[in-house]
């Protein structure tokens, strides 16, 4: 019987060892000396592993911003500087000229979503908040400060809109592991800073429920409290202590100082247009109410009317959410394609240079 390949190499091992001395066993007690123990190399693969982990960890945040000490700002009489925000680049316009006071530079690795992102301006009317793309495609925030000729300092992203899954947690229904969730993280639908500028507001949305989120700027600590309303504009009360909320068919108030409570809550209200509602601090907000024959109006947080701010005819067909600016008593409005200005206090109507320039004209102004 031929012996097979297998045996052949066998045999041919057992000749060539047979006068090879076995080694002796050592003593597993005790490491060798001169080299590293065995123990020592089972640990090296696990510290290459967790230095990958890390570096892995560090570059997938380099976008996940840290908080830093902030100095409260202090708020002006009468706003004069607004952020133009547009699907194409940011500017900041002197209100009442219309001129174009600089153009902001947007932070490294990101770019402007598809459609102009939501913005907000402090009290002080010099630092102004703005919705970008991370690398990573993220809805990310960036703050800026201006001096007083009105010209950009160099942008910083400042928070991250949260994954779908910590959303899940406070989103009443939401099953943030389940695979139909087309996004594995929150689109930033609105944005508030506070009148001091030391805290930031985001509606952070998902298609079945949005979450309202607040970072101190200072520490990086974040809340998040969960709603199924739509939630369309965000606003501070005068003294910051409390953060106002809408939807076009509900209202709600969140108390940032509560260690507990119950998830906002729809409450409906009036029917304005289509265009989402500009909130005031009190909780009213202000909305166009009508189609051809327009009119301005304050409504209560319950829908209804408070006060009229004008009439016309619209001849333009172009219209755009109003601005409240951040001390809530100054309302940018479109009014026949031009932008015109009110002050809610002395009721007082002035135009500006602000025009649309068509009907898809889409931006917007933070001021």
């Amino acid at each position: 019987m031929t012996a097979s390949l297998d045996d052949l190499i066998r045999a041919a091992f057992r000749d060539r060892t047979t006068d090879v001395p076995a080694p002796v066993e050592p003593d597993w007690n005790t490491a060798p000396r001169g080299r590293p123990s065995r123990r020592v190399w089972v640990v090296l693969p696990v510290m290459a592993v967790l230095a990958i982990v890390v570096a892995v960890a560090v570059v997938g945040g380099r976008d996940e911003p840290q908080g830093r000490p902030v100095t409260p700002v202090e708020p002006v009489a009468t706003p004069t500087l607004a952020m133009r925000v547009s699907e194409r680049k940011i500017e900041i316009v002197d209100v009442a000229s219309g001129r174009v006071r600089g153009t902001v530079r947007l932070p490294e690795r990101t770019t402007l979503p598809p459609s102009p992102g939501p913005a907000s301006a402090a009290a002080d009317n010099r630092t102004f908040f703005f919705t970008v793309l991370s690398a990573s495609g993220h809805s990310v925030v960036a703050r800026i400060h201006v001096d007083g000729q009105g010209r950009p300092g160099k942008a910083s992203v400042v928070v991250r809109a949260p994954s779908t899954p910590d959303i899940g947690t406070v989103v009443p229904g939401l099953d943030a592991s389940s695979t139909h969730q087309p996004a594995l993280w929150g689109t930033a639908d609105a944005v508030a800073v506070s009148p001091d500028a030391t805290r930031l507001a985001m509606v952070a949305g998902t298609p079945r429920g949005d979450a309202i989120v607040l970072w101190d700027l200072g520490t990086g600590a974040r809340r998040l409290w969960g709603t199924q309303a739509d939630v369309l504009s965000l606003t501070w009360t005068t003294d910051g202590r409390r953060l106002r909320w809408a939807s076009r068919r509900s209202t709600g108030t969140v108390d940032p100082g509560a260690t507990r409570q119950a998830p906002p809550v729809d409450r409906p209200v009036g029917e304005g247009d289509r265009t989402p509602p500009a909130l005031l601090p009190d909780g009213s907000h202000v909305a166009y109410v009508g189609g051809k024959a327009v009119r301005l109006m304050v409504l209560s947080p319950q829908g209804r009317p408070v006060r009229e701010l004008g009439r016309w005819t619209d001849a333009s067909g172009m219209r755009s959410r109003p601005t409240v600016d951040a001390s809530g008593r100054h309302v940018l409005f479109i009014r026949n394609g031009a932008w015109e200005r009110i002050d809610l206090a002395t009721s007082q109507r002035s135009t500006t240079a602000l025009r649309l320039t068509h009907i898809y004209d889409a931006h917007f102004y933070a001021w």
